[in-house]
């Protein structure tokens, strides 16, 4: 891939709301900041999410919208992510 060329559309389920989010639903609106992490089995990983959603507001205010990914199941991403509130959106693949 190369700078500039258009990343491929993918879907992933939301863990921290109901739903599905696309790489697509960002197009045009603004910024993406697209964190993809390792998993919860990873103590650095899932800190690094919480550190992230801590910037959301800074990161909407420069016009750049935070979005995470984690490898793990969705019912798993659920259990953990679902319970601490995070206000940017959290998947998991």
């Amino acid at each position: 891939m190369e700078i500039g060329e258009q990343a491929a559309d993918f879907s992933v389920s939301v863990v921290n709301r109901e739903g599905q989010v696309r790489l697509a639903d960002y197009v045009g609106r603004s910024a993406l900041l697209l964190g993809l992490f390792g998993g919860l089995h990873c103590p650095f990983c899932r800190r690094q999410v919480i550190h992230m959603n801590s910037y959301r507001e800074r990161l909407q205010a420069l016009g750049v919208e935070p979005l995470a990914v984690v490898n793990t199941e969705p019912s798993r991403g659920r259990l953990y992510y679902g319970r601490l509130g995070l206000a940017m959106t959290v998947a998991a693949d």
